[in-house]
């Protein structure tokens, strides 16, 4: 349940002010958000939710198709 931008870690209390930052940067892109299988539900809404109160309203989930 820890939480990276660009291969650089976040605590979650942090995320608000990051997604602030680098709105501008965003701007049209696409934020993937991208778990493990033991990613924990809520840590992912919980990014969900942080992501939109930023201003950054446009989010996909990764998956990977297991055989």
């Amino acid at each position: 349940n820890e939480v990276f931008i660009n291969d650089v870690k976040y605590p979650l209390e942090n995320l608000l002010v990051e997604f602030k930052k680098r709105k501008e940067t965003i701007k049209d892109k696409v934020v993937i958000i991208r778990g493990d299988r033991n990613a924990n539900y809520e840590t992912i809404i919980t990014v969900m939710d942080l992501l939109n109160q930023a201003g950054i309203p446009r989010f996909t989930l990764a998956t990977v198709k297991t055989k």
